[in-house]
């Protein structure tokens, strides 16, 4: 169906999210498709929606991204479906609140698909890491599985793109039990890569038109790429968009790993069908006060001393004066860490620093590293 070998790397210049920009760059992808494969298939497109961001924030899936390989493949006489699992959520009111926010119910509409709002999780056997999970029904039952996901930084994992999207095929309350069973990097990573290599995905895409940079995966600063990348391998995929933003990739886990797992191959071995890297390559700025800001320092750290010194070795998250106590962080926290008094507090003695509320605030009131004059508990 897809004529794109698992060392090959599609790469379209995309500057703005300009309906007719979009379509032209997925007019280079589709060369690379074979429509008459795909008349009567079930297809599932599996988007990045983190939160109820609108998508000027950079945080979630460009609904344009979205619509032209919707329609593409609904045009093919494909049923289209398209849904996520938006952090801890599962109340089906709340995840169309999201959905509506994002911009994608209206472009996947537009495409003729319809948008998926079932919680509903299936057991599934995984990898080494990750024996068995709970993922989306809809997306098992479905026959052909499209990822497009979002180049961002990430405060805890470095990056997110195509393989870490799929972290959002387990259902909402399930996603906070993996970050307190495998609360560092590397453990959480491999989770990710089992994941990754559980869910049959078909084809995987990567919005890098805008991309994140800094506090990702969600508080963050918008930064202009230019590029849609797609490829069949969701590692590959990730190496060249990593290469594309500029980051070094000592500092992104998932590389490493998926390397000595044997799942992808360095960037020089990977052939680039498009466009020259050099023509759009960029300068993220990985956030500093990640825990992987010097991932040698960290290895080091991680080698010498015992996990419970290592871990506390780890920044902490702090509350800002902008906190509006809505809750989100203390339904997010995996250890219950997190009280509501005047605003969130948060008790480190339980704190395993997996920083999903930072991840999740809607208000941007909760960063890593920078201690304020606010009252909170302490070990």
């Amino acid at each position: 169906m897809f004529s794109i070998k698992s060392n090959e790397v599609i790469v379209v210049p995309c500057k703005s999210y300009e309906r007719e920009e979009v379509a032209a760059a997925y007019a280079e992808i589709f060369k690379y498709f074979n429509k008459d494969k795909f008349d009567g298939k079930s297809v599932y497109i599996k988007p990045n929606i983190l939160k109820g961001d609108a998508p000027e924030k950079a945080s979630v899936t460009h609904p344009e991204v979205i619509y032209h390989a919707a329609k593409y493949f609904s045009d093919a006489g494909c049923d289209v479906k398209c849904g996520d699992s938006p952090n801890f959520i599962t109340a089906k009111k709340m995840i169309n609140s999201i959905y509506k926010t994002s911009g994608i119910p209206k472009a996947i509409e537009e495409a003729g698909g319809t948008m998926d709002n079932s919680a509903q999780g299936t057991s599934v056997k995984g990898g080494v890491y990750l024996p068995e999970f709970k993922m989306l029904t809809n997306i098992l039952e479905s026959d052909i599985v499209i990822n497009i996901a979002k180049a961002k930084t990430h405060s805890f994992t470095g990056y997110t793109g195509a393989v870490k999207n799929l972290f959002g095929v387990i259902p909402g309350p399930a996603k906070p039990e993996l970050h307190l069973t495998h609360p560092n990097a590397k453990s959480f990573t491999n989770v990710l890569i089992d994941i990754c290599e559980t869910v049959k995905t078909d084809l995987h895409i990567v919005d890098a038109v805008i991309g994140m940079e800094g506090p990702g995966p969600s508080s963050g600063m918008p930064k202009k790429l230019g590029a849609i990348v797609a490829g069949t391998n969701p590692y590959a995929v990730d190496e060249v968009v990593i290469e594309l933003m500029g980051i070094k990739k000592g500092k992104i886990e998932q590389i490493n790993l998926a390397r000595s797992r044997g799942l992808t191959e360095k960037l020089e071995n990977i052939k680039i069908l498009g466009t020259n890297l050099k023509n759009i390559k960029s300068s993220y700025t990985p956030f500093k006060d990640a825990v992987l800001s010097s991932a040698s320092y960290w290895k080091v750290l991680a080698f010498l001393l015992p996990m419970d010194l290592f871990m506390k070795a780890k920044k902490k998250p702090y509350v800002q004066p902008n906190c509006v106590s809505c809750g989100v962080c203390a339904e997010a926290c995996p250890p219950n860490a997190i009280t509501i008094e005047d605003r969130a507090v948060i008790d480190y003695s339980k704190c395993i620093k997996c920083y999903c509320c930072q991840e999740l605030c809607p208000a941007k009131a909760i960063v890593i590293g920078k201690k304020q004059n606010v009252s909170r508990k302490t070990n």
